[in-house]
């Protein structure tokens, strides 16, 4: 038997060396073709984002959840209608159409055909109807305020949803159309949706992705295969990164081991990251909403106007731009128009009217109102009462603190002592809503048309009875002609009519002041080019482009692999 098994090991031996050198060839020859890619190579793309910085996660898949992870209600949950907040213009998108009524009462959706929920089943009008329904039951998911304003919603049959306005209200195509609507099947049998009753472990939606883990300090998503516009999903995979701290994020986002960042920036970002890579790193600082010095109409002096000018008159804005906000940040516009996204709807007897800083006549103002200054420099009424107040701001924001110092010597140099009160963001928020403030650092709200800007910020129905929290006018401004403005501009698709309300409002921005712009607040938006095109950006302001803003679907939709 020995000499048949050294003849089998013989060929064994021989097999096992023929194996060998075909492997060797085979290696050699992928070496000379240049180490192609293995198929699943070539199409892996992934897109880095870096979504915050010194904090981490808790997993929250619910769309109504003001604390849902990035990227919940845009890559997940779609919209019915993309608003553009950087111009306004629409992009039909669950809601493939709309229209009004003649008289104003009804908004009519008509649905997209061909759209899948993740799981397979097919997505109609009476997801759309549920969600509506839902936001009604529960009031504190209807963040936009929606059933403020519906009386009724119906779905005649399985592409098209008709609301009902309990008023005629137009403007209410925003809210309406940035509402993501949830599968019926899937929210129907969850017994509580509301947000820190329900976290939805395994989210269902109509969107380009799929939730693929879940870290406190990393959120991935892989690409849903029956997406209905699956061929714009050129992003096989997205990663929403949670780093330490800035300069952990600043090394990653110079270096381009990150694709997308919104991070302030330290110090000059042309020499600490573009000058790193000139030709891939860049920026877009574009102003989307306002800096404000919200003063408290509920406490006196601030209900007076001439005090209220006399604060706006000694302020030094550029101080402001240059040293707390590292030249980003410009002046605002008197009118709180943000520009120049919103220069359209800008009256064009404003279109020069900027600040200007003037201390003798503030003080002059302040002198008419009776004021003198007492033993310590500080301004006292007949009756002694100083004019000392406090100044609320997050104390963790640094550029905002400095903000407020610069404030504080400002209004020094009139006779008006400002202590500063760093809050908690927590904290800050509760202080702002409750009303529970003599003046207070913030910003207004974001919005792709200036009237749901200053519908926010002047709107007195928005002013809750004292003690109770409000979510906006939290300088709680109350005055029958900005109503009147609002209400014409509401009750109306003119665009003539329209304009003349946009113009009535801005002069009271202008000439009444019930809250004190300062600067622009500008939208953090760093990305790299290497190994993806198609970015938004001053030339191309096709979305706003914060990494956790839901308009990131659009963002993420419009990018495109570098091959």
């Amino acid at each position: 038997m020995k000499p048949t098994s050294d003849r089998a090991s013989k060929r064994g031996r021989a097999g096992a060396l023929l194996l060998l050198m075909l492997l060797v060839l085979s290696f050699l020859l992928t070496a000379c073709s240049g180490g192609a890619e293995t198929p699943k190579e070539q199409k892996s793309h992934v897109l880095n984002g870096i979504a915050t910085v010194d904090e981490k996660y808790t997993k929250d898949m619910n769309p109504f959840s003001s604390t849902a992870n990035p990227g919940v209600s845009s890559l997940i949950y779609e919209p019915l209608i993309f608003t553009n907040i950087m111009d306004n213009s629409l992009t039909p998108w669950l809601a493939s159409g709309y229209s009004f009524s003649k008289d104003l009462g009804t908004l009519t959706l008509t649905l997209r055909k061909g759209v899948m929920w993740s799981d397979g089943i097919p997505f109609t009008a009476n997801d759309v109807l549920f969600t509506f329904r839902l936001l009604k039951k529960y009031p504190s998911m209807d963040v936009n305020n929606l059933w403020a304003y519906l009386a009724n919603v119906e779905a005649p049959d399985q592409y098209t949803v008709v609301l009902s306005f309990a008023r005629p209200y137009p403007p209410l195509l925003w809210s309406v159309g940035k509402t993501t609507p949830v599968p019926e099947h899937v929210f129907s049998r969850v017994a509580d949706p509301r947000p820190g009753h329900f976290i939805n472990e395994s989210p269902v939606g109509t969107g380009p992705y799929l939730l693929k883990s879940f870290d406190p300090y990393l959120v991935q998503y892989v690409k849903n295969t029956r997406y209905w516009q699956a061929d714009k999903a050129q992003i096989s995979e997205v990663r929403f990164h949670v780093l330490k701290n800035n300069n952990e994020a600043w090394e990653g986002v110079a270096s381009g081991r990150y694709d997308w960042s919104g991070i302030f920036p330290s110090g000059d970002i042309n020499a600490t990251y573009v000058k790193k890579d000139p030709a891939h790193n860049h920026y877009w600082f574009a102003p989307y909403a306002n800096l404000m010095l919200f003063v408290n109409h509920e406490r006196a002096p601030f209900n007076i106007l001439p005090i209220r000018q006399a604060i706006s008159l000694a302020l030094d804005r550029e101080r402001m731009f240059k040293d707390a906000e590292g030249g980003y940040e410009p002046v605002a516009s008197p009118t709180a128009v943000v520009l120049p996204g919103h220069k359209k709807f800008l009256d064009p007897q404003y279109a020069n009217l900027k600040f200007s800083r003037d201390l003798d006549q503030a003080k002059s103002l302040l002198a008419a109102q009776g004021y003198r200054a007492g033993a310590d420099g500080i301004l006292q009424s007949s009756l002694g009462t100083r004019l000392s107040f406090n100044l609320v701001v997050p104390a963790d924001w640094s550029d905002w603190v400095e903000v407020c110092k610069i404030i504080q010597d400002n209004l020094k140099a009139v006779g008006i002592e400002v202590k500063l009160n760093g809050l908690s963001v927590q904290k800050y928020y509760e202080a702002r809503s409750l009303g529970d403030f003599d003046m207070l650092l913030g910003t207004t709200t974001p919005s792709p048309h200036p009237f749901y800007m200053y519908d926010m910020l002047l709107n007195s129905s928005q002013v809750p009875p004292v003690g109770e929290a409000a979510v906006s006018n939290y300088e709680r401004w109350r005055d029958a002609e900005t109503n009147e403005l609002l209400n014409q501009y509401a009750g109306t698709i003119d665009p003539k009519v329209q304009q003349q309300a946009l113009n009535g409002l801005q002069r009271i921005m202008v000439e009444k002041l019930p809250a004190i712009p300062l600067l622009y607040a500008a939208m953090w938006f760093e990305y790299n080019d290497k190994r993806f095109t198609g970015w938004p950006n001053e030339k191309n302001p096709y979305a706003s482009a914060q990494v956790t803003d839901s308009d990131n679907i659009m963002v993420i939709l419009n990018l495109k692999p570098v091959s």
